[in-house]
């Protein structure tokens, strides 16, 4: 018996510990290579399989797009769907923007969603290279070495009411 209760304090103090709590990265980078021009903007696709991750798992979710000869005078637009995530940024020629998106949005890119970059200009505003997607998620090992633990605690305290 008191082993037994030794096994699930152990395991409840594992799952407990920052290091335990382990994630790891889901990551689809696409090579975009369009121009942003007035004749039509960038549009492109990630795909991610993520139909055994719910939303409600997703730690964060990040959107990062690479850029080069930006048009720094021009305000130039990242779509989602309907939804504006902002704009690129412009502080140098050559650039990275990083956009942290909702977990919600995440189950649309399975759904094959695009992603657009708007224009409105007669000429050249950036040229994208390419746009990588990374989700976080719990790391499934954690979950169920938390769960063992519970549920051996509760075994303990069934016993010790008996």
């Amino acid at each position: 018996m008191k082993i037994l209760r030794h096994l699930a304090a152990a395991a409840m103090l594992l799952a407990l510990l920052p290091a335990a709590n382990a994630s790891y990265f889901i990551v689809d980078t696409v090579d975009v290579n369009q121009d942003v021009t007035s004749s039509g903007g960038a549009a492109w696709y990630h795909m991610i399989d993520l139909t055994n991750v719910p939303k409600s798992r997703i730690l964060s979710a990040t959107l990062d797009i690479v850029a080069e000869d930006v048009d720094t005078g021009e305000d130039i637009s990242v779509f989602f769907g309907l939804n504006n995530l902002g704009y690129l940024n412009l502080s140098s020629v050559d650039t990275s923007t990083v956009f942290d998106l909702s977990p919600s949005w995440i189950e649309a890119f399975n759904l094959g969603a695009a992603l657009e970059i708007a224009s409105g200009d007669t000429q050249t505003w950036a040229n994208i290279i390419s746009s990588t997607l990374s989700v976080e998620v719990p790391e499934p090992a954690t979950t169920a070495l938390f769960a063992l633990g519970l549920a051996a605690f509760g075994f303990v305290v069934a016993r010790k009411k008996i």
